[in-house]
């Protein structure tokens, strides 16, 4: 087991270089993490046992984060280790996580990645509205000119 690198059971965070995640809705792509419970990770020893090697080299090593999922419940995620080997991570949504500072993604990247979601909604949205006005000429469908007439004003920044 010399040849990976593994943490104890009992491992504790280094504050200078690495922080603690409430829950996996906190975990993002490209984080480097390890479960910060340690009931959830295993006693590093010796072992014959396939399954229990496997949960140690799973859970007592930091892993960079892709393909994250998360649904209130569970968080599933590809967990990649320092040796190149993948694996598919499930745990509960309510487990804390360490993860290294280094490998957060910076709060101007994170807001960019947002407001790129956000110009596309608005613009399908605004889209949504012009097509409801253009399909609309009866009295009965005002209020909802109206309503479509606003969604329009905020999205293009029209405020009043």
């Amino acid at each position: 087991m010399s040849e990976f690198n593994i943490v104890a059971k009992y491992y504790q965070m280094d504050p200078e270089t690495e922080d603690m995640l409430p829950n996996g809705g906190a975990i993002k792509n490209g984080m480097v993490v390890l479960i910060a419970d340690p009931n959830n990770r295993f006693a590093v020893k010796e072992t014959d046992l396939d399954w229990e090697m496997d949960r140690i080299l799973e859970r007592n090593r930091w892993a960079k984060v892709s393909h994250v999922i998360g649904d209130g419940t569970t968080v599933v995620f590809i967990a990649e280790y320092e040796d190149g080997t993948k694996k598919q991570r499930m745990m509960g949504f309510k487990s804390a996580w360490l993860v290294k500072k280094a490998s957060i993604p910076s709060e101007s990247a994170w807001i960019r990645d947002i407001t790129e979601k956000q110009t596309k909604v608005l613009f399908l949205v605004r889209e949504a509205m012009e097509k409801a006005q253009l399909s609309t000429s009866s009295n009965e469908h005002m209020i909802a000119d109206q309503a479509a007439a606003k969604i329009m004003d905020v999205t293009v920044g029209n405020h009043a």
